[in-house]
């Protein structure tokens, strides 16, 4: 009994802050709740005064053509609010505006804002996300605020117009920020920069604290190969589409080589080598070298890479690398893998979907003995298909994947299942076999017959996870005992 009058006590306080919270939810907000809400406002009511004043989160889309300032009375309704995002034409902010909050999160973006008062946080701020991206009209960096920011760990000040590469440092201030972690400056320098050409690797020396760092679409390295020395605690570093790399990677030889040991995570996609013209702009063996001082390096992303390795992937590229565990080289046109290209390597993760490799032996002759504990190899997308030279008995997979869990075949050109699959030849030590999930999603597999399933049930002893969604399939003459789901859907 008292545990029904307890629930029914916590109902009740319940839907009278929910009946609360609808009453002064306005027409312009949707889903108004004390843990989040989204309103879509104009000059009637730039921001939104009437709802609740326990609500933590708010989003604040600005639809009016004239902008507007945020004040501090419009902010001190709500002391509960944690999480604040404001999009649209905020033309200024005022003094004191945050002096009262607890805001855990800011974001201020698609703006005319310029700067931010010295006094808009007061003197001290409880504040730990700060994200100010892609507001065009911002020419300085928010500095005068920094010494009220103690417990920021990420600052996004990504796609401004802030002159960056006019000082001889990033800014001094930035040391007093000593609980920043991750810092996204993408799309700085771009304005002027010749002048990014001149600075020199102390130009970073004020964030050695920084641990994520993400320079995509930056001027700032500009072929000065030292830039990122000082910074001896980064673990996860973005450079998405930089010159010159995104003309020659081969020219990121010198970088890769002055990586801090720290480094973990290395994203660098959509560089898009001129190799049909220039085959030195490719990436080779000596190119890669330089990271193997990074005993902790664990991720390398390449997507988008046209061409940085030419058209064949040769032997022993990635052999400096042992403690790689996963490598995505997606949609990078690789045509041809040569035998032992990733001999030395111990990924847990292999993508090439998106390559052209389908007409072609996938693995050049021979047994690819290399990878040991292989999680998942994607091959999405590759243009493969039944009698495409893809020629390998599940032995191929087990001698060259022993520990691979999942293969992603989707979105081929397949008709039936690959002979890949095929028993034939195999030994009794393919019981050790550990795949479980295979996917032929969007395939034209027509029929499952009773001998292809068996010859895949024998296969793969483990399977646990079947998808043969999106194919033609009007058949299924047999499935695996051990399966424990299937997803077949959108077939005949």
């Amino acid at each position: 009994m008292i545990k029904l009058l307890t629930s029914l006590l916590a109902l009740s306080t319940w839907t009278d802050l929910v009946a609360m919270t609808s009453a002064s939810c306005p027409q312009y907000c949707i889903n108004c709740s004390l843990k989040s809400t989204l309103c879509n406002t104009d000059e009637t009511e730039p921001f939104p005064r009437t709802l609740d004043s326990l609500t933590r989160k708010l989003v604040v889309n600005y639809k009016g053509n004239k902008g507007f300032s945020l004040t501090y009375s419009m902010i001190a309704r709500y002391q509960s609010l944690r999480d604040l995002t404001i999009t649209g034409n905020i033309a200024g902010i005022g003094d004191n505006t945050f002096i009262s909050s607890c805001l855990e999160r800011l974001t201020i973006h698609h703006s005319k804002l310029n700067l931010l008062p010295d006094t808009t946080f007061g003197n001290h701020s409880s504040l730990e996300i700060l994200s100010l991206d892609h507001n065009s009209f911002m020419s300085q960096i928010p500095t005068n605020i920094f010494h009220s920011l103690k417990n920021l760990t990420q600052l996004d000040l990504s796609y401004n117009s802030i002159p960056l590469c006019e000082r001889e440092n990033i800014g001094e201030e930035f040391e007093l920020l000593t609980s920043l972690k991750t810092l996204n400056l993408a799309g700085s320098g771009q304005q002027n920069p010749q002048k990014c050409s001149h600075i020199t690797e102390h130009f970073f020396k004020p964030l050695s604290r920084v641990q994520n760092l993400n320079l995509s679409e930056t001027a700032f390295i500009h072929g000065n190969q030292t830039i990122l020395l000082p910074l001896t605690n980064m673990v996860n570093l973005y450079i998405f589409n930089v010159a010159p790399y995104n003309v020659c990677p081969a020219k990121v030889k010198h970088l890769f080589g002055n990586l801090s040991e720290s480094i973990q995570y290395i994203h660098a996609r959509s560089w898009r080598s001129h190799s049909m013209i220039n085959a030195s702009c490719t990436i080779k063996r000596e190119t890669l070298r330089g990271l193997a001082r990074t005993k902790n390096l664990k991720y390398v992303d390449f997507e988008y890479g046209d061409h940085i390795f030419g058209a064949v992937s040769n032997k022993g590229i990635f052999q400096d690398l042992p403690h790689l565990h996963q490598l995505q080289l997606a949609w990078s046109r690789i045509s041809e893998i040569e035998d032992g290209a990733f001999i030395g390597l111990n990924l847990e993760n292999l993508e090439l979907n998106g390559n052209p490799i389908g007409p072609q032996e996938f693995w050049v002759k021979g047994l690819n003995q290399s990878m040991s504990a292989t999680h998942l190899l994607v091959l999405k997308e590759c243009t493969i298909n039944a009698d495409d030279a893809f020629p390998y008995d599940a032995s191929f997979i087990f001698y060259n994947f022993p520990s691979l869990h999942a293969l992603d075949l989707s979105s081929n050109y397949l008709f039936a299942l690959p002979s890949f699959i095929h028993f034939s030849a195999l030994d009794d030590t393919l019981s050790q076999l550990e795949l479980n999930f295979l996917n032929l999603k969007s395939n034209s597999i027509k029929q499952l017959r009773y001998n292809e399933s068996s010859a895949m049930c024998k296969a793969f002893p483990k399977l646990l996870y079947l998808d043969i969604s999106q194919n033609y399939m009007k058949t299924i003459e047999k499935l695996c005992l051990s399966l424990t789901g299937l997803y077949a859907q959108n077939n005949d």
